[in-house]
């Protein structure tokens, strides 16, 4: 009885590091793949570029092709026809005569905060 005892307090302690460990990292994790997911859409749309298309003229337009590219989503998603960032906020999409801008709200899901997480597309070459 005591084997079982000692058992279920093992078990006990390793699942709440495990649960301590996940809230830890997990902001940094959901940043990553916010991150992760609008270099694709560089590299992407640096691609979509080069072939010598016209720049996407809104944010319809670039939502239609973000449909097109093979994308990694990790923890984001394409739903409803919308980028939506790993923390399940829509990303702000402007489209400018040469640029794309990207804004996730980050994790407070409040646009024009510090944590927000912004890329410009359409800058040049992909690196």
């Amino acid at each position: 009885m005591r084997w079982i005892g000692i058992a279920v307090g093992v078990c006990a302690v390793t699942l709440g590091a495990w649960f301590a460990a996940r809230d830890l990292a997990g902001p940094t994790i959901r940043r990553s793949h916010t991150e992760f997911l609008f270099t694709q859409f560089d590299q992407g749309y640096a691609d979509f570029l080069r072939a010598g298309n016209a720049p996407a003229g809104s944010q319809a337009a670039f939502n239609g092709l973000v449909s097109t590219w093979q994308i990694d989503w990790n923890s984001c998603e394409f739903r409803d026809g919308q980028v939506v960032d790993s923390w399940g906020t829509p990303v702000q999409t402007q489209a400018e005569p040469s640029t794309i801008r990207l804004r996730s709200a980050g994790p407070d899901r409040r646009f024009n905060t510090p944590d927000d997480i912004e890329k410009e597309l359409g800058k040049g070459p992909a690196a």
